[in-house]
């Protein structure tokens, strides 16, 4: 399984976070596959330095079977004015687990 995020085809909504707002990470999958599950982890800095650590479970929303690919969402937030909010999505299918690079907003 190869999976992406922060793409054209698998952004993040918004790109620029404000305060109070929700964040819709989109992922997508490939190939099309049974068994598969992806998470978001993600920490939260707080302006005082005081840290959160959550995760949560992404949502299938649908296949593109032409091109093989299953598109994923996950909201997380709302967050703080100067939050720093590093994340990484994370797979899991039949072939093992996948952990692609860290992504990293700050809240405006």
């Amino acid at each position: 399984m190869k999976l992406w995020h922060n793409t054209e085809d698998a952004p993040r909504v918004p790109e620029k976070v404000s305060e109070g707002k929700l964040v819709a990470l989109w992922v997508v999958t490939y190939p099309i596959e049974p068994g598969q599950h992806i998470m978001v982890e993600w920490k939260v800095t707080h302006g005082n330095e005081t840290t959160e650590d959550r995760h949560t479970n992404t949502k299938w929303q649908h296949n593109e079977f032409s091109l093989g690919k299953s598109y994923w969402l996950a909201t997380i937030g709302p967050f703080r004015q100067g939050d720093r909010v590093d994340y990484v999505i994370r797979g899991m299918s039949g072939g093992g687990t996948l952990y692609p690079q860290m992504f990293v907003f700050i809240v405006e």
